[in-house]
């Protein structure tokens, strides 16, 4: 109580704090996030309130980023292979399974796209 008293501990801040830093570095969901401040002993409340910021274009946006980056050092791999692997990291980064589908079935249509054009180019 004496140090919440004298501004030492902020529920609030820290949950604010936190969310910034992993959507900015480790790209993870609103339910890691939300599991992750619950073990930090953070009121549900001020988890919720906090989780606000991140909507559900800024969760796709960031599952997006996240495959794009990971999808070019699995280049090599058989498309099957790697549309697993991909799912499976979204997976353990906590999205969903529709945001999932969405973004890899994305990365295929692109890459499909961007194989076709060079295929006309030749």
């Amino acid at each position: 109580d004496r140090f919440e008293e004298i501004g030492t501990v902020d529920d609030v801040a820290f949950a604010e704090l936190l969310i910034r830093s992993r959507c900015n570095t480790k790209r993870v969901s609103r339910s890691v996030l939300r599991q992750q401040l619950r073990q930090k002993g953070v009121d549900q409340e001020v988890i919720e309130d906090a989780l606000m910021v991140i909507t559900d274009d800024d969760e796709l946006r960031m599952a997006t980023e996240l495959v794009e980056r990971k999808a070019r050092a699995m280049s090599r791999l058989e498309p099957e292979v790697r549309k697993r692997r991909l799912f499976g990291l979204l997976a353990r980064k906590g999205y969903n399974t529709s945001i999932a589908l969405r973004v890899i079935n994305d990365l295929e249509a692109s890459d499909f796209n961007g194989a076709e054009v060079m295929s006309d180019l030749s």
